[in-house]
């Protein structure tokens, strides 16, 4: 909606102040922000118009969370997503005399970006929404890709329906993600496609290729399929060149690019080379601030710098495509359920029993990152329970200094028989946690 919340149609003007309506748009967007109500609109304006610092984009931070340019321009980047795609309810069927509502977002967009009602949104609306997005992300970035490399990350459903979000932050993301969620891994890569793009060596690039000449013109690879060969690769069985810690490793790097102030620099002092460039002898490409260093399966950094070259060979087209059935594979299992020896291998679906010295490394890995989600959430209920502690005790003074009247006996009996099963379930918890104890000595 113009970002700025500019000139809001007819309709809007009776509903609240455009100021009013990007703070409520923005708390939508973001649950836990620390305090969306200490924002400033006109600084947070120009900081997703490029004419200002990230700063006034703090408030936004989830509480906890560390203040850094790689967190303000993810938060940016949502910010500007809420925006371009609001969530907004679909119209309701028009009926004789009786005023159709479809949200107080509504008349906003409408009235800026002049688009048709909801039911009439197309591909070349959203096309349309996409291009404004991917236009004012870029300004994020000092280095600014084609705009066009956006094309097909948004759709109807998006336009119609809004963006839909992960509202966790890339604190919470990158801890899941370790700890095996793949569901945090591909909301990494969504909010890692600026990134991809508005890069020194660019790792997305709009459709190019051609499907029927490979050899002549390169493989076809369009910006989705960059985005979904990177997500599949996180669960895909027929990568075994890629960990998550390679994954890890690069989205790190790649989040954190833009605000390089230096080249990288190999750890053993050696010349670092693009990727695609290491069988050039001339004319290679020079070393900035801002590349990434391609990480090995351990996550380490090695001796190229990654390119498109690197992302395509490590990330190939293949990935994106759902791996064909076999023929009568279904069949086939079944006989072979009650012929073959191996049977004892496999679960009650078929899938094969994972080796129990890869799933004691796989444990061993992602635990550390579940141990650090358990201690932020139980420091997430101190803060809360010191809070509501705070509050009470504010209320009860005030209510002395007023001499009003208690509160009727039930509203506080239901209040106590909630904070009981609470503290039942902290209690619990504990005795749950110390048998956690004794495991890690067995471990």
């Amino acid at each position: 909606m113009s970002l700025a919340v500019a000139r809001p149609a007819r309709d809007a003007r009776r509903l609240l102040h455009p100021r009013i309506l990007l703070a409520d748009a923005l708390a939508e967007a973001f649950p836990d922000a620390r305090g969306v109500d200490l924002l400033d609109p006109a600084g947070v304006r120009d900081a997703l118009t490029a004419n200002g610092s990230l700063d006034p984009l703090v408030p936004l931070v989830p509480a906890g969370d560390d203040v850094s340019p790689a967190v303000l321009r993810d938060i940016a980047v949502r910010a500007i997503t809420a925006l371009v795609f609001p969530e907004i309810p679909p119209e309701t069927p028009k009926v004789t005399n009786a005023r159709t509502d479809t949200g107080r977002f509504w008349p906003i967009v409408r009235g800026t970006l002049q688009e048709p009602a909801w039911s009439q949104t197309k591909a070349k609306t959203a096309e349309a929404r996409t291009r404004l997005w991917s236009a004012a992300v870029a300004q994020l970035f000092l280095y600014r890709g084609n705009i066009l490399s956006a094309l097909g990350f948004f759709g109807v459903p998006e336009t119609a329906k809004a963006a839909g979000q992960d509202p966790r932050s890339l604190k919470a993301l990158f801890l899941r993600a370790e700890a095996g969620d793949a569901t945090a891994w591909a909301a990494l890569v969504q909010r890692m496609a600026p990134a991809l793009i508005h890069a020194p060596q660019p790792f997305i690039t709009p459709g190019q290729g051609s499907e029927a000449g490979d050899g002549r013109k390169g493989v076809r690879r369009t910006p989705q399929s960059a985005l979904a060969a990177l997500t599949l690769a996180y669960t895909a069985s027929s990568a075994p060149d890629i960990s998550r810690a390679l994954l890890l490793a690069f989205a790190k790097a790649v989040l954190e690019h833009p605000d390089a102030m230096k080249p990288p620099e190999a750890e053993d002092g050696t010349p670092l080379i693009c990727y695609g460039e290491q069988h050039w002898v001339e004319d290679r490409t020079p070393i900035t601030a801002g590349m990434v260093i391609a990480p090995d399966t351990e996550g380490r950094p090695t001796n190229y710098v990654a390119d498109k070259a690197w992302f395509d060979e490590t990330f190939p087209v293949e990935l994106g495509r759902p791996a064909p059935a076999a023929a009568g594979s279904t069949a086939n299992s079944s006989t072979a359920a009650g012929t073959s020896t191996d049977a004892a291998a496999t679960t009650a679906h078929g899938v094969p029993v994972a080796d129990p010295r890869d799933l004691l490394a796989t444990l061993r890995r992602e635990l550390p990152a579940r141990v650090e989600l358990v201690e932020g959430g139980y420091q997430q209920a101190v803060d809360s329970a010191h809070t509501l502690m705070t509050d009470f005790e504010e209320a009860h003074r005030v209510r002395v200094q007023l001499g009003e009247d208690a509160l009727p006996a039930e509203q506080r009996i239901e209040w106590m028989e909630k904070l009981t099963k609470v503290r039942a379930a902290a209690q619990a918890s504990m005795a749950t946690l110390e048998q956690v104890e004794a495991l890690i000595l067995q471990v």
